[in-house]
C-alpha cells in the first residue's frame, strides 16, 4: 500500500478514537515515556502540540515545564517552509498555525540551538516495526532529523497506528524507539 492510502486509511482508524480513549491511551503513553532513561536524563526537549486524534500532549507540555526539562516546540517558518524550534513558555505564547496546529506566536518565538536538543518525541499518522513513521506528507520532520543526528527520537502512537511495513526512501530517517499504549519497540 502507498502512503497516501495508508495515510488516509491509517487517519480513519485514528479518528474513530473516542476522545475518553485518547485521553486513556495518551496518559499510558506519556508515563512509559517519562519511564525511559533518556527522559529522565534529558534536558533539553523537544515536543508538539497535538492536535486532532493524535496522542495528547498539552497537558504532559505543562508536566514537563514544571518539572524543570527545558521544552521546545516546532513552528512552521513560511518563508522557508521549514519547521525550526521554540522555547516554550505557557499556552497563553500559542496561537493556531500550520494546519490549525498550536505553534509559538510569531512575536514570543524564542529561537533555540536545534543541535542541543537531547531528546525528540515525534507525533505520526503511523509507525512500523521498523520504527520508520508516516507523517502529514510535507517531510518537516525528516529534515529536521537530519539537522539533530545526536538526538534520540522517540515516536509516539496508539497501537492501531502500528503497521507491519511502511515504504521508505533515502529522505525518511527512522526513530530510535516508538511507544504505543501497548508495546515499547526499541
Amino acid at each position: 500500500m502507498n502512503k497516501k492510502q495508508m495515510r488516509k486509511d491509517i487517519l480513519a482508524i485514528r479518528d474513530s478514537i473516542s476522545k475518553e480513549d485518547i485521553l486513556k491511551k495518551s496518559e499510558i503513553i506519556l508515563n512509559k515515556v517519562k519511564a525511559t532513561d533518556i527522559f529522565k536524563n534529558s534536558k533539553n526537549i523537544m515536543l508538539f502540540t497535538s492536535f486532532g486524534s493524535e496522542v495528547y500532549t498539552h497537558d504532559f507540555i505543562v508536566w514537563c515545564k514544571r518539572e524543570d526539562k527545558n521544552i521546545v516546540l516546532p513552528y512552521i517558518d513560511k518563508s522557508t517552509d521549514t519547521m525550526k524550534i521554540s522555547v516554550f513558555n505557557s499556552f497563553d505564547d500559542m496561537k493556531a498555525g500550520y494546519k490549525g496546529i498550536l505553534e509559538v506566536k510569531e512575536e514570543c518565538i524564542q529561537s533555540f540551538d536545534e543541535k542541543k536538543v537531547e531528546l525528540i518525541i515525534t507525533p505520526c499518522v503511523c509507525y512500523d516495526f521498523n520504527k520508520y513513521r508516516i507523517g502529514y506528507g510535507k517531510g518537516f520532520y525528516d529534515r529536521f532529523f537530519a539537522k539533530t543526528p545526536n538526538a534520540f527520537k522517540i515516536g509516539i502512537c496508539f497501537d492501531e497506528c502500528l503497521v507491519d511495513s511502511i515504504e521508505y526512501d533515502e529522505y525518511d530517517v527512522k526513530t530510535d524507539m516508538v511507544i504505543t499504549d501497548k508495546r515499547v519497540i526499541i
